[in-house]
């Protein structure tokens, strides 16, 4: 063997792929911004509503505490 030549290993199963193109839609990236935004949301509210009911919890406390002594 040369060392022009070269040899190429077959393999059947293994496909070959096309390379992907990192294209987003403008519309894909406002849904996208959109959903994220709504994420955020979601999570603020949800902390706001537990901060809201460990206030209650410790004013309830506190109340049960002044009623008692």
């Amino acid at each position: 063997m040369n060392k022009s030549q070269k040899v190429i290993q077959f393999e059947p199963r293994k496909k070959k792929k096309l390379k992907d193109v990192n294209y987003v839609s403008p519309e894909k990236k406002e849904l996208l911004r959109q959903r994220e935004k709504q994420k955020k949301l979601s999570k603020n509210s949800h902390r706001t509503i537990v901060l809201v009911g460990i206030f209650l919890l410790i004013v309830a406390v506190v109340v049960i505490l002044d009623y008692l002594i």
